[in-house]
Order: C-alpha cells, then structure tokens, then sequence
C-alpha cells in the first residue's frame, strides 16, 4: 500500500530513516520530507511505556506528523501512520539500510529535495517487490548523485553522433571523455540507457557500480560503507541465516 498523501497544508508526509534515544523518556529522529528535505525532530515522551509515538518511529515507516519550531530540532506532534511499504528482509532489509545511509550521509538538513523524496518513494517499493534488487539500488544511487550534481551525463544531442561503443572515462574535475581507445568506465550506449531510465541490464548496472562507488565516496568519504561490509557478510552466510523483518527489528 503506498503511503497517503498530507491530509492538511500543515501536515507533512516523511519517511523515517534514522531513530536513537534522547533522555530518558524520548526520541530523536532523522526524518526525510519532500517539503523540508531532511530534518530532525525531537519525539517528547516517545520512550514511555504507553506511547503510542515509538512503534511509529521505525527506520522506512512512512508517517504524517506536524515538524513544530524553527530551531536545528524540530518537535514532532500529531504523529500517524501513513500506510506500508511492505516488509524488508534479508539483502532487502541491508539494501534500504544503504540507501538511508546515503540519503543521511549525502543530503544536507533543511534543503529540500523533492525528487529525491520521490526517488527514495520509488527505491522502497522496489526494494518491497518481488525481483531482483540490484537495479532498484542502482537506480537510486543514479539519481541521487545525479540530482545532487555529482553524476552529470553528455546530452543527448551528444551521443546522438557517437558510436554505441564508444569508452567514455570520469574526470572528477572535467566530467565525462570520451577516449580514442581502450576500456573505459561507460559506454556511449550505457548514457542512452540512464536517459531512458533503463537499469534492466545486468552488465551495465555492474558498469555503473564501479562508477557510482568512486563517486559516491568522492562525495562523502566512507558513505555507505558499514551497510556495505554488512551486506558482504550477510551474503556469506545467507544460507544459514535467519531471516530478520522490521518487526522484529522494532521489537529488539
């Protein structure tokens, strides 16, 4: 079920991606709104017994809530649950851990994005459908670093004129080149791809991952990287795992 839409102009609709204790009796949480970009708001009493707040504040929850000040800390009041964007487990529970690991670690508080709200909308229920995950991820990564201007791609009028093969390497500085020769990161058919949102491709998307890390740590030094040793861990020993559900992450 997607999540609802904001009921009133005074309700905002936010995901949350991090939560961590703050006194004895409430919590502080990492939201992400499409309105106000990424914010943190200050849930009073969260932690008592009877709060009806906690169980709400779960990592991918969506929720409706009022953000109250102006200050770094926002309060949050009128906390309710927007819907399901179904259950995370297993490679799917430690891919949206990556991907709210890049939102915190990549997009600065209070400077709204809102196609990165939609992007991250779109990440989640891939994440929750049945299928493979690896182009959901790339996806994300894609346009995160994209719409934060990271990851620039050639025009399309560009690579109109340039053969299909063709190599094409990242500057950092310089963007992308073309070379005359040789292997090169991307290919000109890679870039007519990523226009047309086509991550169907399997050895494209492992093109494009060596290229997003570089650039992602290029942008935030070590992003990602404790979701990343997690997710080489869980796939050693995956075969023997037991599965783990939000659920009983929310009740750890």
């Amino acid at each position: 079920m997607a999540p609802r839409s904001q009921t009133a102009a005074s309700r905002t609709l936010a995901f949350v991606l991090h939560v961590w204790p703050y006194s004895e009796s409430s919590l502080i949480a990492e939201l992400l709104t499409r309105d106000q970009g990424r914010v943190v708001a200050l849930g009073k009493g969260a932690r008592r017994p009877r709060s009806g707040v906690r169980p709400l504040l779960q990592p991918f929850a969506p929720v409706t809530c009022k953000l109250v000040g102006k200050s770094e800390v926002q309060v949050l009041s009128g906390l309710e649950w927007a819907g399901s964007m179904g259950v995370l487990e297993g490679e799917r529970l430690l891919s949206g851990m990556y991907i709210n690991e890049l939102v915190l670690g990549l997009l600065p508080r209070r400077d709204p994005h809102p196609e990165v709200f939609d992007h991250y909308v779109d990440a989640l229920a891939g994440l929750a459908a049945p299928g493979a995950t690896d182009a959901t991820i790339r996806r994300f990564e894609y346009r995160l670093m994209r719409d934060l201007g990271y990851m620039p791609v050639p025009d399309a009028s560009v690579l109109a004129d340039v053969s299909p093969n063709a190599p094409w390497s990242l500057d950092e500085h310089e963007g992308w080149r073309m070379l005359p020769a040789g292997p090169g990161e991307l290919l000109t058919q890679d870039f007519v791809a990523l226009l047309a949102d086509n991550f169907g491709d399997s050895a494209r998307n492992r093109r494009l991952q060596t290229v997003l890390r570089r650039v992602i740590d290029h942008a935030r030094a070590g992003c990602g990287a404790r979701s990343r040793q997690a997710w080489q861990e869980f796939s050693r020993l995956r075969a023997k795992a037991t599965p783990v559900t939000l659920s009983e992450r929310g009740a750890a």
